[in-house]
């Protein structure tokens, strides 16, 4: 998966800056394509045309648009206008044109597969005032056209010029690509969780860390089988499923697999957690930043949960919330719980929305008694870890507690 690097504003005309993503693995193995069928096949290709920005394409706005074809040769031809530059000499749009058949001192020069569904290419492009910078480009086809998934970024470091965003209109289209990704989920349930949370390790010796509710990716790996083992487990948690298991990586497309983990409780007693109260000092009025909260669970996996913000308008004019109430809603529930610390707890579930169709989201809450009611200590989070959705604050109303019986 890219990363991108906080972008530098400046003109089209002076420059265009680039963008990397993570580092590619390439482990040795046996059982990967000859080499001759890899000389054989076809270069990959990367196609675009649309723009990021302003839906409107009138000078002086944020928009920028691209029209590119490029393949792994390396070569191809790109072209980029930024509406958001006029200059003042010309009144012409600043643009960047790389196209080595119409104008040999600019072309591509480098190609290189970044993830399943990200490339990025380089080279020289001509601005419009003729001069010749060097810039790079990342492009990423997320989804179908017009769905706004796809990511586009480019960059020329010499005149400090950046932009990165997804799609505000066309597609980009990735073809023939030999890499593929692996990304690994854990989740777990029950009670008294892996506070060190686990190791995934790929057979080719590549390990890396991983949360109880968590995903990690191996990113541009060459087609082939792969072992995946999830370790590091606590004694009182369990792998539902084999493990390892295997997975088949296939070029430009992502492999995925979950562990389910188990633990089971070691702790004398049951911890109960309840919270009700409020985060921001707005009232309850659509728009307005004000977070209620209202919940009580227990170590025993039993427990109930609503949060509703108001910041967040639902197309009927309510504020968005989630319900968790097993009682009135079996498909909703508290899956695990742990104590975090002295202070605090960490709970999760399944929860359903007020989004018009009642989607089910997994949740994952930490609440923290740091203070007496009202002293404004206790401290409250919550995210989906699948939408992606995050809220947390300090309690401007209200208390929760934690006690142990």
């Amino acid at each position: 998966m890219c990363r991108w690097h906080t972008f530098v504003p400046g003109l089209l005309a002076t420059g265009v800056i680039a963008v990397g993503c993570r580092d590619s693995l390439a482990p040795d193995r046996a059982d990967l394509r000859s080499p001759a069928l890899a000389a054989a096949a076809a270069p990959p290709t990367a196609t675009g045309l649309g723009g990021i920005g302003n839906a409107l394409a009138l000078p002086g706005l944020n928009r920028q648009e691209f029209d590119f074809a490029v393949s792994g040769a390396p070569d191809g031809r790109f072209f980029i206008r930024d509406y958001s530059t006029l200059h003042t000499t010309t009144s012409l749009l600043a643009t960047m044109t790389a196209d080595s058949k119409a104008d040999p001192a600019t072309g591509i020069t480098s190609f290189a597969q970044t993830s399943a569904r990200c490339v990025s290419f380089g080279g020289i492009g001509r601005v419009d005032t003729g001069d010749r910078f060097a810039f790079s480009v990342d492009a990423c086809d997320h989804g179908s056209p017009g769905a706004g998934l796809d990511w586009f970024s480019i960059s020329v470091p010499a005149i400090g010029y950046h932009r990165a965003a997804k799609l505000t209109d066309g597609d980009i289209t990735l073809t023939g690509l030999t890499l593929g990704d692996i990304h690994v989920t854990a989740y777990t349930t029950g009670t008294d969780l892996d506070a060190d949370g686990y190791a995934v390790t790929l057979n080719t010796g590549t390990s890396r860390s991983i949360g109880t509710h968590a995903t990690v990716q191996f990113d541009t790996l060459p087609e082939g089988t792969y072992t995946v083992a999830l370790g590091g487990l606590a004694r009182n948690c369990v792998v539902s499923g084999a493990n390892p298991r295997t997975l088949t990586v296939v070029g430009g497309r992502v492999s995925t697999t979950t562990f389910d983990v188990a633990c089971a409780d070691t702790t004398p007693g049951t911890t109960r957690a309840t919270g009700l109260g409020v985060i921001g000092d707005d009232p309850p009025l659509p728009k307005m930043n004000r977070f209620e909260l209202d919940f009580e669970a227990t170590s025993e996996l039993t427990g109930r949960v609503r949060v509703t913000d108001y910041a967040i308008v639902r197309g009927d004019g309510e504020p968005a919330s989630m319900i968790v109430d097993p009682a009135a809603d079996p498909a909703t529930g508290i899956e695990w719980f742990t104590r975090a610390s002295a202070a605090c707890v960490s709970f999760g579930g399944v929860g359903r929305l007020n989004d018009g169709v009642g989607s089910l989201y997994r949740f994952v809450v930490e609440a923290c008694d740091r203070a007496a009611p009202g002293a404004g200590a206790d401290t409250f989070s919550i995210n989906l870890p699948d939408r992606p959705y995050a809220k947390s604050g300090t309690l401007s109303q209200g208390d929760i507690a934690i006690t142990t019986f």
